[in-house]
């Protein structure tokens, strides 16, 4: 899929401008748009948004609250005259069939700078334009009934950042610690979430038909009953926990501003090294959190596997003892071998000669020793491996005490950093808050505040996820009682085979999204970790790259220790490239990439490494790059040269009536 042109029309400072990025060449799939900061390279991307969602998703504090009307436009009008602002987008499908999508709304001069919008009657409430998508069926261009729809399919507003993102996004990303909604969006992205779909459907299937087993079996009756209370329940308790991950989104989020706020104060370089000396302070915090918890579950397990031959540790000791007494004092092994009694009475003579062939007291007793001799001789085999288990188990349990407070003090220590560590946090807020500064004071009890509302969210976010947890294994096992009673019922009976067949494909769908979960999360991190370490130019510094199950990222250095939150803007680009590159071949999602100044923040040398690596990255999409003068040098030029089809110049004049772009070719 890729983007034909744009066209736009009275949109912000484009007055009547078409830009067209395909060239056909499957080689040349990258187009350059170069200018100055200000000049409208953002606004083009915000074009697409516009033009797509309604809405301009990456509008500057500069347009914020300014009319999106173009000003010469409507200077150059006359009173009640009227126009419209328009942005247009041709695409190509993977089918090569071609695709408008379209958006525009009317708008009347009033007086001198004033301006109504006009309803029609197919204009949306909600943004106040008219939005159409027209598509080729065919040879002929069909209107789309419903465009929606249609733009959630080819461009998901859930997942547009992962296309059409810019510089600053990629310098923030990781310092953001949304983790849930990485893994939600890739999961969109992924299209992971067809399979939930699916999930969903079966198990509204699955209550159906249950609901049709009512009166077959009264057990079955109030089975049914307990697992609908338990789905209820759950769905009650999801929607809570659901609610309070996007509080706390949103209280992380304010958290990130009071910080960018409290870092950014000018008068003052003491309270950005404060502040950024507490956000070290955080991820160290929650690091040593994380590794507590896994020692103490490490102890857990530990004390669960052996506290059973702790409590039968009298009774090990006195059987190891006994068999120890009976292989020393010669019972077992048996003094005399089975095969040399044999011998004797298959021959029919003793060893001195005597007849022992005829029923006689001799045979008599030397088949009763035989008897003996076996019985003992196929246990002194176990006996003596039993013996060699017994001894392992009194040796790990000799070390139990050792082991005990090799934990203990782990977990002590663990404690002791946490405690330092929320000293050091309390002096800096204490430092912050009671400042000469008032609005440093002010931000501190703001930012206090918030980390407050996060900490109560955090842990009810944890309690609701244990009685969720807690309500899905007494489901499982309900479940699993529904089948074995399904299974008594006649086996003929189609209705009860239609609910198990349900359970088994809701089983099955569950293991197949699981396991593809994995292997994407796996396939994501590998490639993102191989992507890092060629775009990285301090190769030596870092030693792995980690994205865990619930996409938090880790970058570890030679002596395993988390550098995320020390990585410099420059590294953490490299990394946001590699991740988004990463998503972006894995996902098998086939929409154009739009970059705006992904390479402002980056020094010379990385910057070179990165842009020659992109067109492999890359490979088979289209990309456009919106790029500042400074990051589109010849020598950058020359590096992705050949993977260019299209190059362009920003013409931005000022004027008193308004500002005016032009996207014009390249010359140089």
């Amino acid at each position: 899929m890729e983007i034909e042109k744009i066209v736009l029309k009275n949109y912000r400072q484009y007055k009547d401008d078409t830009i067209k990025f395909s060239t056909g060449d499957p080689n040349k799939r990258f187009t350059v748009i170069q200018g100055a900061n200000g000049a409208g390279k953002t606004n083009i991307v915000n074009s697409i948004t516009w033009c797509l969602y309604g809405e301009e998703l990456h509008l500057g504090d500069k347009y914020r609250g300014l009319p999106i009307i173009n000003n010469i436009t409507l200077e150059n009008m006359s009173k009640h005259e009227t126009d419209e602002v328009k942005v247009d987008i041709h695409i190509k499908d993977e089918d090569n069939k071609k695709i408008i999508f379209s958006r525009f709304f009317t708008f009347k001069k009033l007086e001198k700078g004033q301006f109504e919008t006009l309803t029609q009657h197919d204009t949306d409430s909600k943004s106040g334009t008219t939005f159409k998508i027209w598509k080729q069926i065919n040879k002929d261009l069909k209107i789309i009934e419903d465009p929606e729809e249609m733009v959630k399919k080819i461009f998901p507003k859930s997942i547009q950042e992962y296309f059409f993102f810019d510089g600053e996004r990629l310098d923030d990303y990781f310092k953001k610690p949304s983790y849930e909604k990485v893994k939600e969006e890739v999961f969109k992205i992924s299209q992971i979430d067809l399979l939930e779909n699916v999930f969903s459907h079966l198990s509204r299937t699955e209550r159906s038909y249950s609901a049709q087993t009512k009166g077959l079996n009264p057990k079955l009756d109030i089975i049914n009953t307990q697992i609908y209370e338990i789905e209820e329940e759950m769905k009650k308790k999801s929607a809570r926990f659901e609610e309070l991950k996007d509080n706390r989104k949103k209280a992380e989020i304010e958290e990130h501003e009071l910080s960018k706020k409290l870092k950014d104060i000018p008068s003052s370089k003491e309270i950005k090294n404060l502040q950024e000396k507490r956000e070290r302070l955080d991820e160290e915090y929650k690091k040593n959190e994380r590794e507590l918890y896994e020692i103490e579950q490490e102890q857990i397990d530990y004390l669960s596997n052996n506290m059973p031959f702790l409590f039968c540790f009298k009774a090990i000791k006195g059987t190891y003892d006994i068999i120890g007494e009976k292989i020393e004092g010669g019972e077992i092994p048996p003094k005399i071998k089975k095969e040399f009694l044999e011998k004797l009475l298959a021959r029919g003579r003793c060893i001195c000669d005597r007849d022992i062939s005829k029923d006689s007291e001799a045979q008599t007793r030397l088949k009763l020793l035989l008897k003996e001799c076996k019985d003992l001789d196929e246990i002194s085999q176990e006996l003596f491996d039993e013996k060699f288990r017994l001894a392992n188990i009194m040796e790990k349990l000799n070390e139990f005490q050792k082991e005990q407070k090799k934990y203990s003090k782990d977990i002590r220590d663990k404690k002791d950093k946490l405690d330092q560590i929320s000293k050091e946090l309390k002096r800096i807020h204490n430092q912050l808050k009671e400042h000469d500064e008032e609005m440093i004071r002010t931000l501190e009890n703001q930012y206090d505040i918030v980390r407050e509302e996060l900490t109560g969210i955090s842990e009810e976010i944890g309690r609701i996820k244990e009685e969720i947890d807690r309500l899905d294994r007494t489901l499982t096992q309900q479940k699993e009682t529904r089948k074995f009673e399904l299974r008594r019922i006649e086996k003929k009976n189609k209705l009860q085979k239609t609910v198990l067949f349900c359970q088994e494909a809701l089983e099955a769908t569950e293991k197949i999204k699981n396991e593809i979960t994995e292997e994407m999360r796996t396939e994501i991190q590998k490639r993102t970790k191989d992507q890092f370490f060629e775009l990285i130019w301090k190769k030596e510094s870092f030693k792995n790259v980690i994205i865990d199950e619930i996409y938090r990222f880790s970058v570890l250095d030679r002596a395993n220790r988390e550098t995320i939150g020390t990585l410099s803007a420059g590294e953490r680009e490299c990394l946001a490239l590699s991740f988004l590159a990463a998503l972006n071949i894995v996902s098998g999602f086939n929409s154009p990439i739009i970059m705006d100044t992904p390479l402002a923040r980056i020094s010379k040398e990385p910057r070179i490494n990165i842009v020659k690596k992109l067109p492999d990255y890359l490979k088979g999409k289209q990309v456009i790059f919106l790029l500042t003068e400074e990051e589109y040098t010849e020598e950058i030029r020359n590096k992705i040269k050949k993977s260019i089809g299209i190059e362009y110049k920003i013409s931005f004049k000022e004027s008193p009536p308004g500002c005016e772009s032009k996207v014009v070719p390249y010359e140089k």
